[in-house]
């Protein structure tokens, strides 16, 4: 596989993990209020999947039965996740098969995922709801990494580019993406369309310290 199509095929992976961490979180502010019989039953981050296709229909169905906003937010995010996935593999040709069998694709996701997400251990609904607005901007780093990774066609693409991504504004519009491929501009526009779920958690984590 060439290197454009393998870290495309390395995307994929990682828009699934983005996905499932989502649903994770998700399940777990629903174990502190109304899905409260299933914890301790049901380990959150064995609901689905963790890498290939994601296929969460359950999940979703079971999720909107859940009154919390933050959920909700959550959810909305995770159906756009949803969209955008099969839209991206739509127009790059990558296949179910290469996601899930090329090993060296799956690989550098779950390297590029582990060196930028750490696994956070949360007490209670309020520690998961502050630290979401971090676990999302950690979401917006990777899609950031893997857009210049395709631009570049470097795999080797150090993972922490600290000064170019705190320079973008993913809420705007930024000339000095302008020549970023369609693909890799499309891995911004999710940062862009999931922005608003972000600043719904932003806003419900405020209203818990009394922050404006």
């Amino acid at each position: 596989m060439k290197t454009q199509r393998l870290i495309k095929a390395a995307a994929v992976n990682v828009i699934n993990f983005i996905t499932h961490s989502m649903m994770e979180h998700a399940f777990l502010l629903a174990y502190e209020t109304e899905l409260a019989d299933l914890k301790g039953l049901i380990p959150p981050g064995s609901v689905s999947c963790g890498n290939g296709i994601g296929n969460w229909n359950l999940e979703f169905q079971l999720l909107e039965m859940v009154d919390d906003k933050a959920v909700k937010a959550l959810l909305s995010a995770m159906r756009k996740m949803e969209r955008h996935v099969n839209t991206f593999m739509v127009f790059t040709g990558i296949t179910p098969e290469e996601v899930v069998f090329e090993e060296r694709a799956v690989e550098n996701a779950t390297h590029l995922w582990n060196d930028i997400v750490c696994q956070m251990k949360y007490e209670s609904h309020q520690d998961i709801l502050t630290a979401l607005p971090w676990m999302f901007d950690n979401y917006y780093l990777l899609l950031y990494n893997l857009a210049q990774r395709i631009s570049t066609g470097n795999m080797a693409l150090i993972e922490h580019d600290d000064v170019g991504f705190a320079m973008w504004d993913y809420r705007k519009e930024n000339d000095c993406f302008a020549s970023l491929d369609f693909s890799a501009k499309y891995l911004l526009d999710m940062v862009k369309d999931i922005w608003e779920e972000d600043l719904e958690l932003q806003n419900l984590s405020g209203e818990h310290y009394g922050q404006v």
